[in-house]
């Protein structure tokens, strides 16, 4: 089977979230275990740089936008990779989808148009560039699955079949309708039964409506996408259809026990592992001399790393801390960029309480190790989760879970107030601050009990998110 893997994120080129640790794992464990994969990327800055050996395919004119692109063979590092080059590329040296602002590129229709179009190219099966399947990825490659249909009403034959994926749904890729002409599609696709979205175009229903088969990151979400307005985000009965008819399924990401493993681990500052789970408090304290904490071992350290948003619930933490620092001697680690507004006030909790909450306002690979080693719980708070990274690499790493009940969460999350012999971490029971901080209160209560609590750590650290078992359920549902 050969599958052309398209993404527009790989981790450790370009990454923006889970969707670079995914791109990087998922294909690399697929290739070679009944499955050959080739990469498609557009060529951005980091990924210009990094593919080797490029050999030019064809350049190829969109004739919607009037604009030409040409295609590459490459190698990015041990894989073999296609790499799509456009102007529109050129400019986006940091996050591909917005400028440091924080706002939409202007070119993104463009951008993800030319990117998709080359994919509906690839799928003609041309020469040597025969695939079975194309393996989609969030909006940005969705409108591919429409240039794949097209393909196949014009008699197009044989054509692979379509996967794509759903990594949150949050992200529908909206654009004005007046830009359809410029897709190069016929008028009928932009339909209900399409890719028309409230009388806009979205690229991520494209990619629902016309893939073969639609795939997302956990059970949970799966079913929760499928069957809630709020969390389907208007896609829930399209995707309950599909779900029907046996076409969507929820699968756990894995994790990269290579590079995510406490006992190997380059970037922390003690390295440790179940046998030898005392050598983790060396990790709490170097990171709380680092940043000015006051040091102390009994003091409960609390992580949380990612994208700031209201999804993640970052706002509940700005609400919660200060009531827990009344009475509780807690400490937090903040990692993180994204909203400017709670970003701000993240800085200005944290020179509020210089001895008790640390702020770093960047995404540093290496000092999320360090993060997730030196914690003793960690906050996963979102609203909505489709599957959750953080919650797997902190378990990993010994560290306690303390997350909301939604999604990928409770897939991976076995609850220690349920059960205090087999669980891994806490569960809110609503999705408030107010159930927040009730919830990291009975957590400390928790950690006072030495042995609940290391027998917690070491239920976490045992746990198995290798990527095999993912890969098997993938290659089984295709």
């Amino acid at each position: 089977m050969k599958i052309l893997y398209c993404t527009t994120e790989l981790y450790p080129y370009i990454k923006t979230g889970g969707l670079a640790d995914v791109a990087a794992c998922l294909s690399q464990n697929l290739d070679g275990k009944q499955a050959k994969v080739t990469l498609i990327v557009p060529l951005f800055p980091k990924f210009q740089k990094a593919v080797k050996k490029k050999k030019k395919i064809k350049s190829i004119t969109h004739e919607g936008l009037g604009e030409t692109y040409t295609l590459y063979s490459g190698l990015l590092g041990k894989q073999k990779v296609i790499g799509v080059k456009s102007d529109h590329f050129e400019e986006k040296d940091g996050n591909p989808y917005v400028d440091s602002n924080g706002r939409n590129y202007k070119d993104n229709f463009e951008t993800f148009t030319i990117f998709s179009h080359a994919i509906g190219e690839l799928a003609k099966r041309q020469k040597r560039y025969a695939f079975d399947v194309i393996q989609l990825n969030d909006w940005q490659t969705g409108m591919a699955a429409a240039y794949v249909h097209h393909a196949i009403q014009e008699g197009q034959q044989p054509i692979p079949k379509v996967a794509f994926t759903i990594h949150n749904i949050a992200y529908p890729g909206i654009f004005e309708n007046h830009e359809f002409d410029r897709l190069d599609l016929p008028k009928s696709m932009f339909d209900i039964e399409g890719i028309e979205y409230h009388n806009k175009i979205s690229f991520l229903k494209a990619g629902i409506y016309y893939a073969d088969k639609v795939f997302t990151v956990s059970p949970s979400y799966c079913q929760e996408t499928a069957t809630s307005s709020e969390v389907g985000m208007g896609f829930e009965g399209l995707l309950n259809t599909k779900k029907q008819e046996g076409n969507y399924k929820g699968i756990v990401n894995g994790v990269d026990y290579k590079v995510w493993n406490p006992a190997t681990d380059v970037h922390i500052f003690k390295k440790y592992d179940a046998s030898k789970i005392s050598l983790k408090y060396e990790n709490k304290q170097a990171l709380q001399k680092q940043f000015g904490l006051s040091e102390g071992k009994d003091t409960f350290l609390i992580g949380m790393v990612g994208r700031i948003d209201y999804q993640k619930g970052w706002d509940f933490i700005l609400e919660v801390m200060p009531k827990l620092l009344e009475n509780l001697p807690v400490q937090l680690i903040a990692l993180g960029t994204g909203d400017p507004q709670m970003t701000e006030d993240l800085k200005v909790l944290s020179q509020q309480y210089p001895q008790s909450i640390a702020f770093i306002n960047e995404y540093d690979d290496s000092r999320s190790h360090q993060v997730f080693a030196a914690s003793d719980a960690f906050l996963v708070p979102s609203r909505f989760e489709p599957c959750g990274l953080t919650q797997l690499y902190a378990m990993k790493y010994g560290t306690v879970p303390i997350a909301n009940k939604v999604g990928g969460l409770q897939d991976t999350i076995s609850d220690l107030i349920a059960n205090e012999a087999s669980g891994t971490g806490f569960f809110t029971q609503e999705n408030t601050a107010q159930s927040l901080e009730n919830t990291i209160r009975q957590a400390y209560d928790l950690y006072q009990k030495s042995e609940v609590w290391s027998q917690a750590r070491l239920n976490a650290m045992r746990q198995d998110f290798s990527w095999q078992k993912s890969v098997e359920a993938y290659l089984a549902s295709l």
